[in-house]
């Protein structure tokens, strides 16, 4: 809580030593000086507040470009966000995705984007179908992301060489969920 101009100035006054010399009368000029020097105190200490409150991504004003940098935002697949209040919910989805790994983290994130998924986690000793290079003692870190295909875009004659044979579209959705998944985990999607 912020000291006041008053506040200041009596721990100011109470400073001085005791004496007939040093007047602690509000109205003398020593009392004055002490006041103009504790305006400058009430605002340093009304920003320091401030400061606290601009430590919080959910509240900050002037430093949130520095959370966005720290939080890498914006992503690479992420909309751009103008307001400061889309720029908040952006910055706090991002430390939501960050703390929780559950399925439901996933799911949730999906469907923000408009797909559903269903999430097949493995567990040590688990044979992962159709990756046998994976070895079972490593399946534990791997997370399959199950979607339908939905509308297929296939390859076209006179095509860019080096395309896939047909895409699915789902280039935001494989984005947004590798952004939020942990460094050590690594995600398949599997498009049925």
């Amino acid at each position: 809580m912020a000291r006041s101009l008053n506040d200041y100035s009596q721990l100011y006054l109470q400073l001085l030593p005791n004496g007939a010399a040093w007047s602690r009368n509000a109205t003398d000029a020593i009392a004055n000086m002490f006041t103009g020097l504790s305006e400058e105190l009430v605002r340093i200490d009304a920003r320091s507040e401030e400061l606290i409150l601009e430590s919080l991504p959910s509240q900050s004003v002037e430093l949130i470009d520095n959370h966005e940098q720290e939080w890498d935002l914006p992503g690479c697949c992420a909309d751009t966000a103008e307001t400061i209040d889309e720029r908040h919910n952006v910055l706090a989805n991002k430390l939501r995705g960050i703390e929780n790994q559950s399925r439901q983290t996933f799911i949730d994130s999906a469907a923000q984007l408009g797909h559903t998924i269903t999430v097949t986690e493995y567990a040590p000793g688990d044979v992962i179908p159709g990756h046998s290079y994976i070895p079972p003692a490593d399946a534990c870190f791997f997370i399959q992301i199950n979607a339908a295909v939905g509308k297929v875009i296939p390859r076209h004659i006179g095509d860019e060489f080096g395309g896939a044979f047909n895409s699915w579209n789902k280039q935001q959705l494989e984005c947004a969920l590798q952004e939020i998944v942990l460094s050590h985990m690594t995600l398949i999607f599997s498009y049925s």
